[in-house]
């Protein structure tokens, strides 16, 4: 049984991201571990027990809409760390098959932009990295072509 790692922020991409690991986690029999990163230096000991338990809250509210209408519901565990998040991300992922993320934002150029731990990730691990790209408020019908050259 493998194991995939989410990174899990509580943005909408990152939603993404937890929902498609735990549907291929379904599919190939995998567990899903949920990371999410309180990594704030300047928090004191109560501000930082207070971020951490808020973000378990966080964690266990996106691993249920992940897993809902799913069957059978994949393993998913969660933790959540005071690291920085991409030596978080990496470290859980020592002995995962994938990191899976969800992308960051647009440029103005219209084309994904990879934030930071997203690029930490690819650049400084071992682990495959999947990155979900946005989904686009343009529908398909609606694009235009790409100019050739």
């Amino acid at each position: 049984m493998g194991l995939l790692v989410v990174g899990v922020d509580g943005s909408l991409q990152s939603r993404r991201a937890m929902r498609w690991a735990c549907e291929h986690a379904v599919r190939d029999a995998h567990t899903v571990e949920a990371v999410m990163a309180v990594h704030e230096p300047s928090l004191d000991t109560d501000a930082l027990v207070a971020a951490k338990a808020s973000a378990e809250q966080t964690l266990a509210e996106v691993a249920q809409e992940a897993t809902e209408g799913l069957h059978p519901s994949p393993v998913v565990a969660w933790k959540v760390t005071a690291k920085n998040p991409a030596l978080a991300l990496i470290d859980a992922a020592e002995d995962a098959e994938l990191i899976v993320l969800g992308a960051h934002g647009l440029s103005s150029i219209r084309r994904t932009d990879l934030g930071s731990v997203t690029l930490a990730c690819i650049r400084m691990g071992t682990t495959p990295v999947v990155v979900l790209p946005l989904e686009s408020p343009i529908p398909p019908e609606d694009r235009a072509p790409a100019p050739a050259g």
